[in-house]
């Protein structure tokens, strides 16, 4: 087995230390010759057509939406979760644009960061419809410290200051105005945005 040693991956809240998404998709671009990146969560099990689904994909960015069970003996009644994805496929275009460090798995909003900032870019996002994979529930390790810095820089990323969200939420648009200062509005606002432009 092979292994690849970052020299500095992310840190969670209390200093936990973590793997940086952007880390394991650039190593799964070079393990791929650079014509794909496939980056899954370890706690799913997947579909069996889940492979010739995502070969069949050449460019833009495919999110795998969650599907939630209790235990592997359960997938008969795997229950749909609109609140996270499970896994992308990134083609060779996408390589290069997702840099920040500081979103890691075990943190929340890594999930929402690839395909807005995906959008932000204007590349193409698909999210399939029927299930490719199912994710057994355990509870979440994250805090809602994380969860508070990290929707900045979900902004960062899509060029939206701090200074600018701080003037948005109090002037904008009054319809706009919870997205810049509510985690869950910001998590809805991301949603719609993927389905409004998702393939």
């Amino acid at each position: 087995m092979e292994v690849n040693c970052v020299e500095k991956g992310c840190t969670g809240s209390k200093g936990r230390a973590l793997v940086a998404v952007s880390d394991l998709i650039e190593v799964s671009f070079l393990k791929n010759n650079g014509k794909y990146s496939l980056v899954l969560n370890a706690d799913i099990l997947l579909h069996p057509k889940t492979g010739e689904y995502l070969a069949s994909q050449k460019r833009g960015l495919t999110m795998i939406p969650r599907w939630e069970i209790d235990a592997i003996s359960s997938i008969g009644k795997a229950e749909f979760d609109p609140w996270g994805y499970d896994g992308m496929w990134l083609g060779a275009e996408l390589r290069g644009i997702f840099r920040n460090r500081t979103f890691g798995l075990g943190l929340p909003w890594w999930d929402y960061w690839i395909p807005f900032r995906a959008l932000h870019q204007k590349h193409l996002i698909r999210i399939p419809k029927n299930p490719l994979a199912h994710h057994v529930r355990h509870p979440e390790q994250w805090s809602e410290q994380d969860r508070a810095r990290l929707a900045g820089e979900i902004w960062r990323e899509v060029d939206v200051s701090p200074w600018k969200r701080f003037y948005l939420r109090h002037f904008g648009p009054k319809a706009e105005r919870k997205n810049y200062g509510y985690h869950n509005h910001l998590a809805g606002h991301i949603r719609k945005k993927i389905s409004e432009y998702s393939e």
